[in-house]
């Protein structure tokens, strides 16, 4: 065999280094622009935990009023309190509607320390609610990026929101990275809405996708609590004109005929408006649609009226009895000072009494109902009486509130029998005897209270 000669063996060490030092900077350029979709599962250990509990997807859409904002907070609160019962349950929180914590710099750092090779540049684009900076900190807002979507139509279902992708980056990373997690939960009630404006075919299609870009390992379990829909409407009603309306929202702010608006009567709001903003059974319509399409995707219905909701949801999450009575033992419980209906009626009642020369001119509108509400809160006058007066729908308002209640029943449970629709029946006149689905009258409860009329009138009480 021919020796070589000093300088081939020099020059076979000099090549033999230029591959080694480009190999290593390959490797240092992979890092740098790591792509979890790129990694496959054999590049990655599995752990035993991973093992055990399969990886999932937790997309629960509401509706709203059926204890979305409990479930929300506490998540958080699970979260925030950092309990062992919380940590081993293997769950991500990636978006809630309610109780959002907004320590954005906290969660970038936390983020970028955890996952070191994610580089600055992908947080540049922080353009609308979906970014991937907004996911990361906890401000996106899945409800924005379906709704602008433009969704293909039912001939073409496939395709997923342009949004998804910062979702997916920041769930693999999680899940192909951390050790621990394999339950990746977005909560929010207002997604259920604008999932009922898609055809239930590209519904279908975009969950299958969604299911196919996080890789062979997930499925995606959707969530949907049912509540009757005449109840439903009812809390929606005081939400929006009561607790929302009287607390936030501007025009409820001013009086009526000064650039404010009064809440409409609960059996106008019955009819288009209550169907746009919640769309209960064309959501679950697109829902079951998604499930029975895919078998990576599953749908899961909570019955509001039967059990307890927060249980029921930690249990679907897959976490075991024992755990989920511990965290809600663990969880402080939520209230609110005021019941929503009782904002919306002292509103009314001020409005009727400004009409009727009862409240000062100068007085706001805030101020009125606030010292209405004291008045009737000391001196006991609404347990004894504020139920009393009400206008009821009449009888087509009240066979559609009914029927519409029914078509959503009878979807979701498939319940056709005599003794379902006897019980719906009953359950419907119950809340119609009880004048839940009534309005209270402010008109004639003025007319009927002189003790209030009297306080309205003394010019003390305004001062």
């Amino acid at each position: 065999m021919k020796r070589r000669t000093p300088m081939e063996r020099l020059m076979l060490i000099l090549a033999v280094g230029i591959i080694v030092v480009a190999l290593f900077i390959q490797n240092l350029r992979n890092v740098n622009s790591y792509d979890p979709t790129n990694v496959t599962i054999s590049d990655r250990e599995f752990i035993s935990v991973k093992n055990v509990r399969p990886a999932r997807l937790i997309i629960h859409v509401g509706p709203p009023k059926t204890a979305t904002t409990t479930i929300q907070c506490s998540l958080v609160g699970f979260e925030k309190a950092m309990s062992s019962t919380w940590n081993n349950t293997g769950i991500e929180v990636v978006e809630t509607q309610s109780c959002r914590n907004f320590l954005a710099k906290d969660r970038m750092k936390q983020y970028k320390e955890k996952f070191p090779f994610v580089a600055d540049e992908e947080f540049e684009d922080d353009s609308g609610l979906t970014s991937y900076k907004k996911v990361v900190t906890r401000g996106a807002w899945m409800p924005a990026c379906l709704g602008s979507w433009k969704a293909p139509t039912a001939n073409n279902t496939g395709g997923i929101p342009s949004c998804w992708e910062s979702y997916k980056k920041f769930i693999l990373n999680h899940y192909r990275h951390d050790a621990n997690k394999t339950t990746f939960v977005i909560s929010n009630e207002n997604i259920g809405g604008t999932l009922g404006n898609f055809d239930s075919n590209v519904c279908a299609g975009m969950f299958q996708d969604m299911a196919a870009s996080l890789g062979d390992e997930f499925k995606i379990d959707l969530i949907f609590t049912y509540r009757h829909l005449w109840d439903l409407m009812i809390s929606f009603y005081y939400y929006r004109y009561g607790t929302q309306a009287t607390s936030s929202r501007p025009r409820f702010q001013k009086w009526p005929g000064q650039g404010g608006r009064s809440a409409p009567a609960l059996s106008k709001f019955s009819g288009d408006e209550f169907k746009a903003s919640l769309n209960a059974l064309d959501t679950y319509n697109c829902l079951r649609q998604a499930s029975a399409a895919s078998a990576r995707v599953n749908l899961h219905v909570i019955d509001y009226g039967r059990r307890n909701v927060l249980y029921d949801f930690l249990r679907y999450l897959s976490i075991d009895n024992q755990t989920a009575n511990n965290l809600i033992e663990e969880s402080s419980s939520l209230g609110m000072n005021q019941r929503a209906e009782y904002l919306t009626w002292n509103d009314k009642i001020a409005i009727s009494a400004r009409k009727k020369g009862m409240i000062p001119p100068g007085v706001v509108r805030r101020v009125a109902r606030n010292t209405i509400d004291k008045y009737l809160s000391e001196e006991g006058e609404r347990s004894k009486s504020i139920f009393l007066e009400f206008n009821c729908p009449n009888d087509l308002i009240r066979e559609e509130i009914f029927s519409a209640s029914v078509e959503l029943y009878q979807s979701v449970f498939n319940a056709t029998s005599l003794e379902a629709q006897a019980e719906l029946t009953a359950s419907f006149e119950d809340a119609f005897s009880s004048k839940k689905i009534c309005d209270m009258d402010s008109d004639a409860f003025l007319l009927n209270h002189t003790a209030l009329q009297k306080h309205l009138l003394d010019n003390s009480t305004w001062i």
